[in-house]
């Protein structure tokens, strides 16, 4: 399940990547980081955090969150998560719970509560947007 979750999260980023144009290099730490190649996806999202495109760079770090993620090396991907959240990636359930646990694995609770309640506002608003009223519900009966 959490193996989807990542899945998901590196898709997104894929996807941003390609659609703003930010060519291989994120691409190609995903595939890196797909395939078990940590320094390989490491030095490409490394890469792709120099650019000058804060969206190609916030995929930059969150590629890289998940790199340090993989690794265990949870001080690591907090910052890079952080850094992804500051830089205006898009902010997710998902990004919000890599960030949570990454916080509780390095003991910093207060953060990961933090985080843990803006996903789950995220989700809240997200069911407020899909969730047909109870006035719908009654209609369709």
């Amino acid at each position: 399940m959490m193996i989807r979750k990542k899945l998901a999260v590196l898709m997104l980023a894929g996807v941003t990547c390609l659609a703003s144009g930010c060519g291989n290099v994120v691409k190609d730490g995903t595939e890196a980081l797909g395939e078990g190649r940590y320094d390989a996806a490491e030095t490409a999202f490394e890469e792709a955090t120099k650019n000058e495109n804060k969206e190609v760079a916030a995929d930059g770090y969150q590629g890289l969150g998940m790199t340090y993620y993989e690794q265990k090396e949870y001080d690591k991907a907090l910052e890079a998560f952080q850094t992804a959240l500051d830089q205006g990636a898009e902010q997710t359930q998902e990004l919000y719970n890599l960030t949570a646990v990454c916080a509780m694995k390095t003991e910093d609770y207060a953060k990961a509560l933090e985080c843990f309640q803006a996903g789950i506002a995220l989700a809240e608003s997200c069911l407020l947007y899909t969730s047909p009223s109870p006035r719908d519900r009654q209609k369709s009966r």
